[in-house]
């Protein structure tokens, strides 16, 4: 079993859903009810899914992107609206029990984004776990669910402006541009670090000497300076880490090597805190109801068909191979912390009850716990290009 989905099992296991259960005390000590007791425990698995991201942003072969930006257009695209459009129609046609009396046409376009989306975090980790980070088809599934998450970060805000009666033409603008402001500034960032390093280039001994401590802080400052400055945005954290680590990627390898040391430490101890604690906030108990849980097999069964079948449309209609559809709707079926995060915001705002919000946290950890299996028996039929190789020498080492 990879070790995301024991981290992600362990959460559920230990949270209300079966500890709760059986040793309430004990449970609501691990996971306090009141947001302020457990700022700790947040506080350390969000620092160590920011690194992650970071380190995956370095990883990143934006030559392979910019040469399969066709194929990627034509995935991403697929992948974004096939689920959307199954989401709209399970919306349409879920029981009113479970829409809280809110409005139908917002309680469906929240469903529509929360499926439409892809876990970024869980795919990192997952294609870490599996040593598959290097190959074409990891660059693949990561670039398409960068480039969906963005589009659904903006269409959450058209969503949440129409739940609020505040939707205008100025909220979906300022949100494009704070979204094409962040890509600016990695375009940037990236160019200041490749006119630095080429105007301070420092002999090896001095580079030897000054041992890895100063680009290690440099590097992990500037990764959550980045997540700090998206999230006073209002977007996403762990998009402005991964942006960091694309600027980071512009450092020649013999300073990257100051990193090596980081893979370790974060893969082991933060990273996994964060998906344990995302598993903790599962109560899964509401699934005793009959209609609760035939509704929520239905949006489970929704979620992983509509995933497949648009990575399988863009797939194709891009000459890749069945194998490469599969590995491609394996990955981005990983819904993961984001759909939570969706689901934590129509909560809220009153368009998701209490049923509905257990159904979509259910599908968010299910869709993530089998991502790895089905990749790895995917990826295992895929061709190996002479270019993974390459990448995968010149890349910071993975964690198994």
């Amino acid at each position: 079993m990879p070790a995301i989905a024991g981290e992600l099992f362990a959460g559920v296991l230990l949270g209300p859903s079966v500890l709760g259960q059986i040793a309430p005390g004990l449970s609501s000590w691990l996971l306090p009810e009141q947001v302020s007791e457990r700022l700790g425990l947040d506080a350390v698995g969000t620092f160590g899914v920011l690194l992650l991201m970071g380190l995956t942003g370095m990883q990143v072969d934006l030559n392979l992107l910019k040469s399969n930006r066709l194929a990627i257009t034509k995935i991403s695209a697929a992948c974004l609206l096939v689920p959307a459009v199954f989401g709209l129609g399970i919306g349409f046609l879920m029981p009113s029990v479970l829409t809280g009396g809110s409005n139908r046409l917002v309680f469906a376009l929240f469903l529509a984004v929360a499926l439409s989306v892809s876990a970024i975090a869980v795919i990192v980790k997952t294609l870490s776990d599996l040593g598959l980070m290097h190959r074409d088809i990891a660059q693949l599934i990561l670039a398409t669910a960068v480039i969906d998450n963005v589009i659904a970060w903006v269409l959450l805000s058209v969503v949440c402006a129409m739940a609020l009666a505040h939707l205008s033409v100025g909220t979906v603008l300022l949100t494009v541009f704070l979204i094409i402001s962040v890509v600016a500034a990695t375009i940037i960032g990236r160019k200041i670090v490749e006119v630095f390093v080429n105007s301070r280039q420092q002999p090896a001994a001095a580079e030897h000497s000054a041992g890895p401590r100063p680009i290690l802080a440099y590097a992990v400052g500037l990764v959550m300076l980045a997540a700090a400055a998206t999230h006073a945005l209002k977007l996403e954290p762990v998009l402005g880490a991964f942006a960091a680590g694309i600027v980071l990627a512009a450092l020649p390898p013999d300073r990257r090597s100051g990193l090596d040391s980081l893979h370790p430490v974060v893969n082991n101890v933060p990273a996994p805190l964060y998906f344990a604690t995302a598993g903790l906030q599962a109560d899964l108990t509401g699934l005793a109801d009959r209609t609760t849980l035939a509704a929520a097999l239905v949006v489970l069964a929704a979620a992983v068909a509509s995933k497949f079948l648009g990575a399988y449309i863009g797939a194709k209609s891009s000459g890749r191979s069945g194998a490469e559809a599969v590995a491609l709707g394996a990955g981005l079926n990983a819904r993961g912390v984001i759909q939570i995060i969706i689901a934590d915001t129509a909560y809220d705002l009153g368009i998701f009850n209490d049923s509905f919000y257990t159904i979509v946290l259910l599908t968010a950890i299910a869709t993530s716990v089998m991502a790895a299996p089905i990749l790895r028996i995917a990826a295992a039929r895929i061709a190996i290009d002479p270019d993974d190789e390459i990448r995968r020498q010149d890349a910071l080492p993975e964690a198994h």
